[in-house]
C-alpha cells in the first residue's frame, strides 16, 4: 500500500503545544482522547490510528511530564506504533485545525472525508451508466446529483467537486477495478453514513467482551467505504459475540451484498487485495522454539521464538535504553507489525516479574538478589543448552555486561522472562503465538473482511 499523501514542510505538534489550551481544553486531552477513542490522526504517514508502544512513556504523559514522555535527552523518540507497525515520534503528527492549526497539507481528515466520499460517487456513476474517456473524464455537478440516491456520504457535493486532478484519477481507476471484481449488483456506496455507523457501533459493543480487545476499529476492519447491496437495514446490534457478526458479515461478502474497502490513492495500475473473506485465513501457527541469542545470553538484546509458517519474533528494546520493548513478527511472505510488549503480557495472563520501572532501576543499581533473579530466569529457559557452567560464570558475565550496556541486561531480562512465562502456558503457548501472527498482520480470527484498492 501507499499513504494518502506525502507532507512536505507542515507544521508539527512538539511539547510546547500539549501544554498549551484550545477553547479551554489543554492540548494534551485532545492527544489522549484522540488516542483512546482510536480515532485517525493526520501524521508524516498518512491518517493513521496511533497507540502508545510502552505504559513507561504513557505513564509520563498522563502525569504531563512531557519531557520523559516524548524527549530521550534533547531529541524527540519513538513513542507511537500505527496499525501497519510504523513507529512515530510526537513531532510526526500534523499540527491540524483539532490542536489550533492549519488544515493540514491536504485538508487533514476534512480532505480524507472528501475524497473516501468521492470514491463513493464515482463509483455510482460508474454503476449507473456513466463511462470514463480517460482518466481526466471528471464529473459535473449534474452527473453527480444525478446517481444521489446511490451513495450516502459525509461531505457535500460541493466538497467532492474540489477534488484534485491526482484524486479524480484515482478515482476513476479505483471504481473501474472494483465494478470488475465485484460485478453488476445494485449498490449504495456509504461513507460514515448511518449504516456505516450502526455496524461500528455493534463492533464497539461485542469488541468489549474480548479478552484482548482490538485497540480501534482499523484494527478490526480499515474499510473506508462499504458496498451495500439491499441489507441496508440489517440489525447489526442481535449477534452476541464478535465472532457471530464477522460470520454474519463474511457471508455477505461471498454474496457481494456488504463489502468492505480499503482505500489506497492510486495511479495507473490498481490492484485488489482480500482479508479475513473466509474464516481463519491464516494456517494457525504452533510455537517450534526459541532462542536466547544466537551467539549468546549477553551479546544481543533479544530473544526469538519460532513458529510453522516460517514465523519468527525476535523481541527487544527498540526506543531508548528501557523502551518500546516489542516482538516484531515476521511470516514467510511478508514483514508484520510491531507487537507491544504490553500485549503479549495481556495475552500470556501471568504477570511479568517486574514492573519496566522496577525493573529499569534494578539494572541501574544490580543488588544481589536481582543478580540471583535473572540467574533463575536463564536457567528456566536455558534447560537443554546452557552458555555458562555455573552460577559465578554467569554473575562475572552479567556484572561486565551490566556495566557497560544497560539496556541490552534490561531487554535480554525482559525478553527471557516473556519466554519463560509464555512456555509454561503448555499447550496455551501455540494460541498465543498464532494470535501474535494474526495481530501483526491485522488477520485475526476477530477481525472483519475487507478488500484493499491499492497500486
Amino acid at each position: 500500500m501507499i499513504n494518502f499523501r506525502t507532507y512536505v514542510n507542515e507544521a508539527t505538534l512538539d511539547i510546547s503545544t500539549m501544554s498549551k489550551q484550545l477553547a479551554g481544553v489543554q492540548r494534551s486531552e485532545i492527544l489522549k482522547k484522540a488516542i483512546v477513542s482510536g480515532s485517525k490522526l493526520e501524521t508524516k504517514k498518512g491518517n493513521v490510528v496511533l497507540n502508545w508502544i510502552n505504559d513507561q512513556d504513557r505513564n509520563a504523559f498522563d502525569m504531563n511530564d512531557f519531557q520523559n514522555a516524548f524527549k530521550d535527552g534533547k531529541s524527540y523518540k519513538k513513542i507511537f506504533i500505527t496499525s501497519d507497525g510504523d513507529e512515530l515520534k510526537l513531532n510526526d503528527i500534523i499540527k491540524t485545525a483539532m490542536f489550533g492549526g492549519g488544515a493540514g497539507s491536504s485538508g487533514g481528515s476534512k480532505n480524507t472525508a472528501k475524497v473516501e466520499s468521492g470514491q463513493c460517487v464515482y463509483l455510482a456513476a460508474l454503476y449507473n451508466g456513466r463511462k470514463f474517456k480517460d482518466v481526466t473524464d471528471s464529473l459535473d455537478d449534474a452527473e453527480m446529483s444525478a446517481v444521489a440516491s446511490k451513495y450516502n456520504i459525509s461531505v457535500s457535493l460541493d466538497e467532492v467537486a474540489t477534488m484534485n486532478d491526482a484524486w479524480v484519477e484515482s478515482s476513476i481507476i479505483v471504481a473501474q477495478k472494483l465494478k470488475s471484481f465485484l460485478g453488476n449488483k445494485s449498490y449504495v456506496f456509504h461513507h460514515q453514513s448511518p449504516f456505516v455507523k450502526n455496524l461500528y457501533g455493534a463492533y464497539s459493543k461485542l469488541n468489549k467482551q474480548l479478552p484482548s480487545p482490538f485497540r480501534g476499529p482499523d484494527k478490526w476492519n480499515p474499510a473506508d467505504i462499504w458496498a451495500v447491496d439491499g441489507v441496508e437495514n440489517h440489525d447489526w446490534y442481535q449477534y452476541n459475540s464478535l465472532a457471530e457478526l464477522n460470520n454474519e458479515l463474511k457471508e455477505m461478502y461471498v454474496k457481494r451484498q456488504c463489502v468492505g474497502i480499503s482505500l489506497k490513492q492510486a495511479s495507473g495500475k490498481v490492484d485488489l487485495v482480500e482479508k479475513n473473506t473466509d474464516g481463519f485465513i491464516r494456517r494457525p501457527i504452533r510455537m517450534i522454539k526459541y532462542d536466547n541469542g544466537r551467539k549468546g545470553v549477553f551479546d544481543s538484546k533479544h530473544c526469538t521464538i519460532y513458529g510453522t509458517e516460517n514465523f519468527i519474533m525476535p523481541m527487544k528494546v527498540y526506543d531508548g535504553l528501557f523502551g518500546g520493548f516489542a516482538g516484531e513478527v515476521q511470516l514467510k511472505r511478508a514483514r508484520g507489525g510491531k507487537v507491544r510488549g504490553t500485549l503479549i503480557d495481556e495475552l500470556i495472563k501471568i504477570r511479568p516479574k517486574f514492573s519496566d520501572k522496577d525493573l529499569a532501576r534494578n539494572v541501574q543499581r544490580p543488588s544481589p538478589n536481582f543478580i540471583e533473579e535473572c540467574y533463575n530466569t536463564y536457567l528456566a529457559v536455558t534447560q537443554n543448552k546452557r552458555e555458562f557452567k555455573n552460577k559465578d560464570e554467569f554473575i562475572k558475565q552479567f556484572k561486565i555486561t551490566a556495566k557497560k550496556n544497560k539496556s541490552l541486561v534490561f531487554s535480554k531480562f525482559k525478553a527471557m522472562d516473556m519466554i519463560g512465562r509464555l512456555i509454561n502456558q503448555r499447550n496455551r503457548k501455540h494460541e498465543i503465538v498464532d494470535a501474535l501472527a494474526a495481530y501483526a498482520m491485522a488477520e485475526s480470527k476477530d477481525s472483519g473482511p475487507y478488500v484493499i484498492a491499492k497500486w
